[in-house]
């Protein structure tokens, strides 16, 4: 099942587009629409968007080899 798309916005030359499956999911692409990341579902759309800036700006601290 495709998830629609509730919301776009341009960030830091980032695409984030927000769905709602479990929860409010923001997915970060490249300015060239490659998928580079997305958040776990979050209660609110804006904590998903909080958490896609993050994403962007380098302040998630992702999984250590």
């Amino acid at each position: 099942m495709q998830a629609m798309i509730l919301k776009s916005a341009t960030y830091h030359f980032h695409r984030l587009d927000l769905t709602r499956q479990a929860g409010f999911i923001a997915t970060v692409y490249d300015e060239d629409g490659i998928r580079l990341a997305a958040t776990p579902p979050f209660p609110t759309p804006e904590q998903a968007f909080a958490e896609a800036r993050k994403i962007v700006d380098n302040k998630v601290e992702g999984p250590r080899k």
